[in-house]
């Protein structure tokens, strides 16, 4: 929701990924759909999701990815839209590339 409100940067897009279990993901896309989420992904308990996880060393959701407009992965372990200096750090992330 917090994301829908900022100006972001038009060179990058914000990921949030969701680490459920397959009976919980009709929760999931009724939550992302009330909060208006365009870039929010579930990854659903899995071998090939195992393999996800561990790539990105993703230990703890939600879990922020920032990616360039080649989707090359800048960030893979970004604060939180409600964090004081979410927007400050994305901009000078996104002058890094």
């Amino acid at each position: 929701e917090i994301l829908n409100k900022l100006s972001l940067p038009t060179n990058v897009e914000v990921i949030s990924l969701s680490l459920d279990k397959y009976q919980d993901a009709e929760k999931w896309k009724k939550q992302s759909a009330r909060l208006n989420q365009k870039n929010s992904f579930l990854i659903v308990d899995s071998a090939t999701s195992q393999k996800f996880i561990k790539l990105l060393e993703i230990s703890s959701i939600p879990r922020y990815l920032i990616v360039d407009k080649n989707c090359s992965l800048i960030e893979s372990n970004f604060s939180k839209p409600s964090d004081r200096d979410f927007l400050e750090r994305l901009k000078a992330s996104t002058v890094k590339k």
